[in-house]
């Protein structure tokens, strides 16, 4: 699927490679991958983002790059309406910045400048410019942290069945902790 913005001149961008689905929605959030990631665009999706993920007993939210966020889980009518349409534009699309959530998250874990994040049933990885960290999902205290030899790539974290993280880096280096 793919859906088109137009950024202030109307030149249609389509979007597809960083669709997720909320709730019932797919919305389209961060850099789209057909950029490239060192050059920032205009699009209010790419900077202002919460996206979300559903282990077993758990929702992690990770907000702006900046923020980890767990909750008891959140349910689809709840999240259906946190994505709402955007307002005074010429096009209509689904949009996704804040979760509609009236309860605290169980946790916080501060992050800024994280490039990569992802969630398993008992941990939360989050690799951010210079190290990747996992921590205990039920309470997010630190399990470990591991420094990095250079920044990872945006989204360039894989957790595989056995556990092991995967993290590429953007010198070319593929780092594997397990």
């Amino acid at each position: 699927m793919n859906l088109i913005l137009f950024n202030g001149v109307n030149r249609p961008r389509p979007r597809g490679s960083e669709l997720f689905l909320i709730g019932d929605k797919v919305v389209a959030c961060g850099q789209p991958y057909y950029g490239d990631p060192e050059y920032p665009t205009i699009d209010p999706t790419t900077a202002k983002k919460t996206l979300l993920v559903s282990t077993s007993y758990w929702d992690v939210a990770w907000k702006d790059n900046k923020k980890v966020m767990c909750y008891k889980p959140i349910t689809k009518e709840l999240l259906n309406k946190s994505v709402r349409d955007r307002e005074h534009a010429t096009y209509m699309i689904p949009t996704w910045g804040e979760l509609a959530v009236t309860e605290k998250p169980v946790w916080e874990y501060e992050c800024p400048e994280s490039a990569a994040c992802a969630a398993t049933d008992n941990a939360v990885i989050v690799a951010t410019q210079t190290e990747v960290t996992a921590l205990r999902i039920q309470d997010g205290s630190i399990l470990w942290s591991h420094p990095l030899p250079a920044p990872p790539v945006s989204w360039g974290l894989a957790v595989d069945h056995e556990g092991r993280i995967i993290l590429t880096l953007k010198d070319g280096q593929v780092v594997c902790f397990g």
